[in-house]
């Protein structure tokens, strides 16, 4: 049965840890985002994490994941920037307020001193984050990182009429439920909208290509949804068993390919197991576990019209 049907039958830890020691480990575009929204130091500890010895040689990317994460990269910086901006008006209007004496007479003057003097220091930090973020829009450590370790890792794009053929199959799929990418977040461009089925077909091409020396594939996400994992009530179970089961039935029909697994991680867990099995040490290693944290995702495609119906929960791995 099992041999037949192996998405219905969950991976023991130990074949879980093993797949990280075997597997070619794959990062999807949200987590290299997330490399964005972390403390600069938090990133550093990530990255130092995929250069490590045991880690970096199993490293390869689809092409469409890169070439989601180039199009959506200056647009997350910009976003932080924003956030920043957001803050400081905020301190700006606090400042103004207490300033008021007589809208505040309950404030004593040293507290108001103090408190002008707190705002003073946060505004000066985030002004000095913005003026850091704004210089990586054109030169970034993360992104120098990231491009020195995939360079010569990154699969071959699709055609026009290559991804033509995968929108049809998508459409076909999300509208009968077929994971993955039915709850992804809809896009006017079909390309973005079709991204997860875009990655996948290009995960299988990969594994089933023997020159690669594929012995599976270990999925990264920072994002768990529905179409790629089981959740209930609000943790996450397990990978989707019709992802296994396809993966296996496709790359696993030669003998040559025999044994070739896939399976999803969240990017907490992976960090976990590179530190634990790999005995990497870092000395951020044990705040980036603390503040990694595995999105919950649920999305519609009820219609086309629909630009944006997410909800994300933050749910924290323990």
């Amino acid at each position: 049965m099992q041999k037949h049907f192996p998405g219905f039958y969950p991976l023991e830890e130990v074949r879980i840890k093993d797949l990280t020691k075997e597997a070619t480990i794959v990062l999807n575009s949200d987590v290299l985002l997330d490399l964005f929204r972390l403390r600069p130091e938090d990133a550093a500890c990530f990255v130092s994490l995929l250069k490590s010895e045991a880690i970096r040689d199993k490293l390869w990317m689809p092409y469409d994941i890169a070439w989601l994460y180039h199009k959506k990269v200056d647009e997350e910086i910009q976003r932080q920037i924003d956030h920043i901006n957001s803050v400081l008006s905020h301190l700006s209007s606090c400042g103004e307020a207490i300033k008021a004496c007589k809208r505040y007479p309950y404030l004593e003057e040293k507290l108001i001193r103090e408190l002008q003097s707190v705002i003073s220091r946060v505004a000066e930090t985030c002004q000095k984050e913005m003026d850091t973020l704004s210089k990586s829009l054109k030169n970034s450590e993360i992104k120098n990182s990231l491009r020195e370790l995939f360079d010569g890792k990154i699969g071959e794009p699709y055609n026009k009429s290559e991804l033509e053929n995968v929108y049809q199959t998508a459409e076909e799929r999300y509208k009968n439920a077929e994971p993955p990418g039915y709850e992804s977040e809809y896009s006017v461009e079909k390309r973005i909208r079709y991204h997860d089925l875009i990655i996948w077909e290009q995960m299988l091409a990969y594994a089933q290509n023997g020159e690669n020396k594929c012995k599976g594939i270990l999925f990264v996400t920072g994002k768990a949804r529905p179409d790629w994992y089981y959740v209930v009530n609000g943790k996450v179970i397990s990978t989707r068993h019709e992802l296994i089961n396809e993966f296996m039935q496709k790359v696993n029909e030669t003998r040559s390919n025999a044994d070739k697994f896939f399976y999803c991680m969240s990017s907490k867990r992976l960090v976990e197991i590179i530190g634990s099995e790999y005995r990497v040490v870092h000395p951020g290693l044990v705040h980036l576990k603390e503040i990694l944290q595995e999105e919950i995702v649920y999305a519609s495609l009820n219609a086309d019209g629909m630009q944006n119906n997410q909800t994300v929960i933050p749910v924290r791995n323990e």
